[in-house]
């Protein structure tokens, strides 16, 4: 999904909420904590990236989110509940 334009819509909100994967959900708790200015302050004095999004792509690929959430239909709730029924006889 792409980084919607308007960081004041509730579909920017949902967007940010979203982890791909463990790079994700460390640089939200690194920016919950301030640990990431302090950082990007340092490596931006020093005139060096400080591998940040390279890090967090490689996290995200080795330790990828695995569940979603999924909402099932009305047909695919139907057919659990025959299968679940089935299974009972």
């Amino acid at each position: 999904m792409e980084e919607p334009k308007d960081k004041r819509t509730k579909a920017y909100k949902e967007w940010k909420a979203q982890s791909e994967g463990l790079g994700d959900v460390i640089e939200k708790i690194t920016e919950a904590t301030g640990i990431k200015k302090v950082v990007e302050k340092i490596f931006d004095l020093a005139g060096k990236d400080c591998g940040c999004d390279k890090r967090k792509e490689t996290l995200n690929k080795l330790f990828p989110t695995r569940y979603k959430a999924r909402c099932l239909t009305e047909q695919q709730k139907l057919d659990w509940i025959l299968i679940e029924r089935y299974k009972k006889q």
